[in-house]
């Protein structure tokens, strides 16, 4: 075997040991702003229903707030698998 088919043979799918720490960031404030609205901690579901409302000119106006508590634990999955994905990256 040559020198140069080892070489790819051990390399191969090793990945960057770098984590991004934006993404890490950015990740975390998703999880955040989406745990904020799916539990509804002090009616932010019910304030952000209100500010769609009167910003979007009735585009949102049938959306209840049980809608944008389901959004929002959406993003809280999406961003705790982006910052696990990130950290173990970083570890790797």
């Amino acid at each position: 075997m040559t020198d140069e088919a080892h070489l790819v043979m051990t390399t191969a799918g090793r990945v960057s040991s770098e984590a991004s720490v934006p993404s890490i960031v950015f990740m975390a404030l998703f999880a955040t702003v989406g745990l904020l609205l799916a539990l509804n901690v002090k009616g932010i579901a019910d304030r952000f229903n209100d500010v769609m409302a009167a910003v979007t000119f009735g585009v949102f106006d049938a959306c209840q707030t049980g809608v944008y508590r389901f959004i929002g634990a959406g993003l809280a999955l999406f961003g705790c698998i982006g910052v696990a994905v990130e950290v173990t990256v970083g570890l790797g």
